[in-house]
């Protein structure tokens, strides 16, 4: 280790406080949150100023009170504390402007994208650097990066230095003193001019872009008592349940194909012509939303009928036992056929759908897409295994589960597909980073081809159906697992915000020759229906969160929860026929501690009065 030893030593000697290193820093955060604030949507004028002058407020506070210190460790302090401090700033800088990066795509801090990315195990970490789409060298230049930080500091404080030499400007601690506290005492009079000029929407929103992300700015928050907590229940034990009571005159065939990050407004008569034929045969509802806005929430809701609050990753091993719902209809006689392009190892939910070792899977096709083979020769691979293996199935008594992954960005189709809209380019993340309406269209066009892809795949699932002439007969479910947003409101895909965009996703149920037209549907009541039809066993129904359509006296509304990694959720949007409203528990960590919601949109006292009324009876019931 003398190299090292060498290059502290000469360090030691050469590092001088330096102004440009410092001006550099400022520079940088001022333009990492301006950068961040000209892509997100612009509130009005006066809040627009009013926030570029918090940017620079906040920055210029932060590298004053940086220099003072590096300044007090360099004459107070020995020297290697002092070059500790010149590191701890260069990694301050470097942990902001990844957390810029991460607020404007996914709208989460620095801490809990390290929550996101280490939250559970390595399998997983592996699989988030693939969905990331960065590229494995990319990785590999940002680990490079983030090992390497100390000695680009050192060496970035030397070239500054060296520019210090060349034209000295000797700053004194004073003026860093004398600049943060005026900078300090601007901010706080800004803050109190504005003061009730916003509402709690845009203050959550936009102190996410500031270095300190909070504003001195008092805005009322409608903290609301829970009348009744939220329950962390037990896993059922299997001896409660009604096993030997299922009795069904027929078993038909059951169909369930979830796509990937399908919005319900993005399909039509050109985008996906043969979904719009399927969906008139469908019972259809006004309101169709899924349970959460990423995937492994939603797919636990679906499989387990529960709303996502009851999943977290340290409790996957309640969950051994796989899917009740699936247990029920294997128990019934029922073989299930699982044919997947996703991996399903995410957050281990091939354990939490199909159990352990996948014991309630009769058949478990899985065709990962990982490098030139693309999620689109996945799902084909998919369907065509189906297609094959159909012909030695019986035309009753079947569970098919199909996971289709060719609708997640970057979208993709086969290759020798003929894509309806132009221009579809391939995808950078300067198409991602981009304001311009031209990049954002080049993205739009991508996903509607892999829509029309996905759609042309149903198109052969479903005439594999009918030449077997159990068309009519069989149970044929069609939904995605969760929303996309296109920048509607700042972001790009889904796990970031809970509106229509990211939650609303089809949901087309065609139960046999029956249609029902109810007012809401969700993921958790898709198993409802589905046994309710069966099996007609009321009992069976006080099992699950979802409710199912042919029950009249079912409520009417939908819950849908916000990512939160490998925690369970604590932001939720409750959207009735009427009014919907966006809340989060008071304890984020724990949702079943808090006894208080914030109410986080802009509604009346009366719509939320309406909300939290529902709100108490859901919780009451679980």
């Amino acid at each position: 280790m003398t190299w090292l030893k060498k290059l502290f030593q000469y360090v030691e000697e050469h590092f001088t406080d330096s102004f440009f290193f410092f001006l550099f820093l400022l520079s940088v955060l001022v333009s990492v949150n301006f950068f961040h604030f000209f892509l997100s949507p612009k509130p009005s004028l006066s809040n627009s100023i009013f926030f570029l002058l918090s940017h620079f407020g906040q920055s210029l506070v932060t590298v004053s009170l940086l220099a003072v210190l590096c300044d007090f460790a360099k004459n107070k302090l020995p020297r290697w504390l002092h070059l500790v401090c010149i590191v701890g700033v260069f990694l301050y800088l470097f942990a902001l402007t990844v957390e810029s990066l991460l607020v404007l795509l996914m709208d989460v801090s620095f801490c809990e994208g390290l929550s996101i990315a280490f939250g559970a195990d390595v399998q997983n970490f592996l699989e988030l650097l693939y969905l990331s789409d960065l590229g494995l060298g990319a990785w590999i230049t940002l680990f490079v990066v983030a090992i390497g930080t100390p000695f680009i500091a050192m060496a970035f404080y030397l070239i500054c230095k060296k520019l210090d030499n060349k034209k000295p400007l000797e700053i004194k601690r004073a003026f860093f003193l004398k600049t943060g506290f005026l900078s300090l005492t601007f901010l706080f009079c800004l803050d109190l001019a504005m003061t009730g000029q916003f509402s709690l929407e845009e203050i959550e929103n936009y102190k996410k872009m500031l270095p300190w992300k909070v504003i001195f700015v008092k805005i009322k928050k409608r903290n609301i008592q829970l009348q009744h907590r939220l329950v962390s229940k037990p896993p059922i034990d299997r001896k409660d349940l009604p096993f030997g009571k299922l009795n069904a005159a027929s078993l038909p065939n059951i169909y369930l194909i979830i796509s990937e990050s399908l919005r319900e407004d993005f399909l039509n008569e050109s985008t996906a012509p043969h979904l719009m034929e399927f969906k008139k045969s469908c019972s259809s509802a006004q309101i169709s939303r899924s349970s959460a806005n990423c995937t492994h929430l939603s797919w636990f809701s679906l499989f387990h009928s529960k709303h996502p609050f009851y999943w977290s990753y340290n409790k996957t091993t309640s969950f051994n036992e796989g899917s009740l719902p699936l247990n029920l209809l294997k128990e019934a006689g029922y073989a299930i056929h699982v044919y997947s392009s996703a991996q399903l190892r995410f957050y281990h939910f091939d354990e939490v759908i199909f159990g352990k070792n996948h014991h309630l899977a009769t058949t478990f096709k899985v065709l990962p897409h990982y490098g030139e083979f693309s999620a689109a020769q996945a799902d084909k691979g998919a369907i065509d295994a189906f297609l094959k293996d159909s012909f030695f199935h019986n035309t009753h008594g079947n569970l098919y589960i199909f996971f289709l992954d060719s609708t997640h960005f970057n979208y993709s189709w086969a290759q020798d597909y003929q894509t309806p809209f132009q221009p579809c380019s391939e995808l950078s993340w300067l198409h991602r980073l981009s304001t311009k309406a031209e990049h954002l269209d080049i993205i739009k066009n991508r996903y509607k081809n892999s829509i029309h892809y996905v759609d042309s795949l149903f198109h052969q699932l479903v005439s594999r159906i009918k030449d077997q002439n159990i068309f009519e007969k069989s149970l044929i479910v069609f939904c995605g697992d969760h929303g996309e947003e296109f920048k509607e409101q700042g972001k790009l895909f889904h796990a970031s915000n809970l509106n229509d965009f990211q939650t609303s996703t089809p949901i087309y149920m065609k139960l046999g020759s029956s249609q029902i037209d109810v007012d809401t549907i969700s993921h958790v009541d898709i198993f409802p229906s589905i046994l309710d039809l069966i099996f007609d066993n009321q009992r069976l129904l006080d099992f699950f969160d979802g409710q199912s359509i042919y029950r009249p006296s079912r409520e009417k509304w939908c819950l849908s929860c916000r990512y939160h990694a490998a925690f369970a959720p604590y932001q939720f949007l409750l959207v009735t026929p009427k009014v919907q409203g966006l809340f989060g528990f008071s304890n984020k960590f724990s949702v079943f501690q808090s006894n208080k919601v914030q109410s986080l949109s802009k509604i009346t006292l009366e719509e939320e009065s309406m909300l939290m009324r529902q709100i108490h009876e859901i919780f009451c019931q679980e």
